[in-house]
């Protein structure tokens, strides 16, 4: 069996981690934010993270209207 690589997150990381999981997200949307394309110092820790992250907030807000609508 392959051993999985530890993960090291800032204390910032942490704190966001935290965040969204406290706001109800789920882990396994949280993992993606943090394990899609990590990029890794020498010592193994999560240096940065490369991806895409879009505000949907106006959109949920207009669903939501139109629910109230029918």
């Amino acid at each position: 069996m392959k051993k999985r690589q530890r993960n090291y997150y800032s204390a910032a990381q942490q704190a966001a981690i935290w965040d969204r999981w406290q706001r109800g997200e789920s882990m396994s949307s949280i993992r993606r934010l943090f394990h899609g394309h990590s990029v890794r110092n020498a010592a193994s820790e999560v240096d940065s993270l490369i991806g895409f992250m879009f505000d949907i907030s106006e959109r949920k807000r207009i669903e939501q209207e139109l629910v109230k609508m029918h």
